[in-house]
């Protein structure tokens, strides 16, 4: 019996200043750490996400971490030299392993060559080998019958899957449909993200959005709704605040033509990407969240939304993906169906205006985060989880 497990999480995402990676499995990983188990991170290759963090090896919350390059990561570099260093951070990587006497490895990586690479590793070092998977794999819907088998297939490499939600706990649970070798770990979260933060009253008041490089978040129905709300809200209208890297939106043109057709431009203020640990503040001082995606074809949960309910502000939200399972109308948020732009108005326009039910749900949903996205809640059967894909991996050696 293993009375210590030592687990490595090795990924690309940057730490301890990161994105919304970092956020993910840091959460996870100090609940292990309280719950006896010895994390660690091992970073393979630079990556210009990670240019606010100044050491390249250190503990932060008692998780050792260590880059596995010494190259400076303050600068982009070109593919040749990304890919160089990449190889050696793999390999690299086999020495901590071993230094570190690691029982079990979390990739939270998606590269196929890195699935390869450390499969047959870890079957020679006879170490767990176990995966975080917040969605599908990548472009896995549009894919056809052939490909999505040949993706399943690849995926067989890995002892054990930790995921985010049922649908894709029911996905991954193909690879091996003999064993259980599934653990459902909810969106979790940093229950101390707005521990340090204070009201700034000096903000006249606004809605804040926050959206990643892509369309999913429905960056375009939430611009059109506010139109929406302001034409109900009138001379009382809050601000809009966007916060993501506006300029990557593959759907920015179509944003901004909109904004500017219909004289938005006064009331929206695009603030484009700022540090991960600069957002919280804007979120925090907001008069209310906003997130208005149509579907979420990932079958992931957006991490973006845990935070708006821990932040002690009121949300409205487009009743998409697994949202419904946790949240509920007018208890924990307002939720509306995908696409109803008169709803969300209507939704905005209702917290601007009847403060107790504002304060109700912003109280539930942060009870709600303590509850079901604590990931405190989850640390002794995720301990179990590591152990028995640890006993099974040495049984089968």
């Amino acid at each position: 019996m293993i009375n210590n497990i030592r687990c490595a999480l090795i990924t690309m995402a940057p730490f301890p200043i990161g994105n919304v990676s970092t956020i993910r499995y840091t959460s996870y990983l100090k609940s292990l750490l309280r719950s006896g188990v010895t994390p660690c991170v091992f970073i393979i290759s630079p990556s210009y996400m990670a240019r606010h963090n100044n050491r390249k090896y250190g503990v932060y919350n008692g998780i050792y971490y260590r880059y596995m390059t010494r190259i400076s990561w303050r600068k982009k570099l070109l593919f040749l030299i990304k890919a160089i260093y990449y190889v050696i951070g793999l390999f690299k990587s086999i020495y901590y392993l071993k230094k570190n006497k690691i029982d079990c490895v979390i990739l939270y990586h998606q590269e196929t060559f890195a699935y390869y690479f450390y499969w047959i590793v870890l079957k020679i070092l006879s170490i767990a080998y176990i995966t975080d998977k917040s969605e599908y794999p990548y472009g896995f819907s549009k894919m056809s019958s052939l490909k999505k088998n040949i993706e399943i297939i690849k995926l067989k490499v890995f002892d054990g899957f930790i995921v985010m939600t049922h649908e894709l706990t029911n996905f991954y649970s193909r690879v091996h449909p003999l064993k259980k070798d599934v653990f459902h770990l909810p969106m979790t979260i940093n229950l101390d993200r707005f521990a340090h933060i204070q009201k700034d009253n000096s903000f006249s008041p606004y809605i804040a959005v926050v959206f990643g490089i892509h369309n999913r978040d429905g960056l375009y129905e939430s611009v059109v709704s506010y139109h929406y709300y302001r034409n109900i809200a009138k001379d009382i209208a809050y601000r809009l605040v966007l916060i993501g890297n506006y300029e990557l939106l593959p759907d920015w043109t179509r944003i901004s033509r909109y904004i500017i057709d219909n004289n938005l431009s006064d009331y929206v203020d695009i603030k484009g990407e700022l540090p991960i640990n600069e957002v919280p503040k804007i979120i925090f001082n907001a008069k209310c969240l906003l997130t208005t995606p149509n579907e979420y074809i990932s079958g992931g949960f957006p991490t973006k939304l845990g935070e708006y309910l821990l932040s002690g502000v009121p949300v409205v939200a487009t009743l998409a993906g697994e949202i419904g399972f946790y949240l509920k109308n007018k208890k924990h948020a307002m939720l509306v169906a995908p696409g109803d732009y008169v709803g969300i108005a209507e939704s905005l326009y209702l917290l601007q205006t009847d403060s107790t039910l504002a304060l109700k749900i912003s109280q539930e949903a942060k009870e709600l985060v303590y509850e079901a996205f604590n990931a405190d809640k989850y640390a002794k059967s995720l301990t179990d989880f590591l152990l028995s894909m640890i006993e099974y991996k040495r049984c089968i050696l």
